[in-house]
């Protein structure tokens, strides 16, 4: 993905489909087999939420609180 493009975000969530719209900030390819080791993956900005900003919002939560922020 290269980066300033518009995606769409799709994660599953007991609600139901949490959707957003996002701009990739920077992408970093890395083979399979080594991703573990080597930060991969990509940056998204988020641009607009399209359902369940809510629940986004108490994921984003739930995980901070898990890592004690």
């Amino acid at each position: 993905m290269k980066t300033g493009s518009m995606i769409r975000v799709e994660i599953s969530h007991p609600d139901g489909l949490i959707v957003l719209l996002g701009k990739v900030q920077w992408a970093k390819k890395v083979p399979a087999c080594v991703i573990h080791k080597i930060k991969g993956g990509m940056g998204v900005e988020i641009i607009s939420f399209l359902s369940r900003e809510k629940q986004y919002r108490s994921l984003c939560d739930d995980f901070d609180a898990q890592r004690g922020e």
